[in-house]
């Protein structure tokens, strides 16, 4: 996945130690891209934002769960397995 940054999205990691008031103060125009050695290492953002985010994620990762056991069950459903009664175990295990 490629990303595109605005040039005033992105700042180095020392002018951010040097500036962060001025880069919190524009949060609310945007993220703030941190980069360490011309690479992205970070990002600033709002909390409220943020809070979203790690809601969205979670929810997407619960119904990708739920996908998965679905997926499981019905591929177990249509599976040529042999079913053996309960009680033919039984017999079979002396139980």
């Amino acid at each position: 996945m490629v990303t595109t940054f605005e040039k005033k999205q992105i700042v180095s990691s020392t002018e951010l130690v040097r500036s962060f008031k001025k880069y919190e103060n524009e949060l609310p125009l945007g993220d703030i891209f941190i980069f360490k050695r011309n690479a992205p290492e970070a990002v600033l953002m709002d909390y409220s934002r943020y809070e979203k985010i790690k809601q969205k994620l979670e929810e997407l990762e619960e119904l990708l769960e739920h996908i998965t056991i679905y997926e499981m069950a019905q591929q177990r459903k249509s599976s040529p397995a042999k079913k053996v009664s309960l009680e033919k175990l039984k017999k079979q295990y002396g139980l």
